[in-house]
């Protein structure tokens, strides 16, 4: 599923970004990828502690990580991504 949303992501870099790409990635160590990071994951790569696989999972994980990187979200990931807020959001 990651590997999944990095080709999404490295697709959409190359696209937007053609030649500064390869430096533009350097972003994504600022990205604290540990599994207990449930700040990020748990419900989007994670549910309920377990890795989820699913369509939904792969549009939450490219969304999060094209935000990093300062890249347009497409329509679909922006809906998972307004969906994914509402429901963390919800007491």
């Amino acid at each position: 599923m990651i590997l999944h949303a990095l080709g999404r992501v490295g697709a959409a870099l190359v696209e937007e970004r053609p030649d500064s790409w390869k430096e533009e990635l350097g972003k994504l160590k600022t990205i604290d990828w540990k599994r207990t990071n449930a700040r990020a994951w748990e419900g989007r790569a994670l549910l309920a502690g377990k890795v989820a696989n699913s369509t939904s999972s792969v549009l939450l994980v490219s969304a999060f990580l094209k935000r990093t990187l300062g890249l347009p979200l497409s329509n679909e990931e922006h809906r998972r991504e307004t969906l994914h807020e509402k429901s963390s959001a919800a007491p």
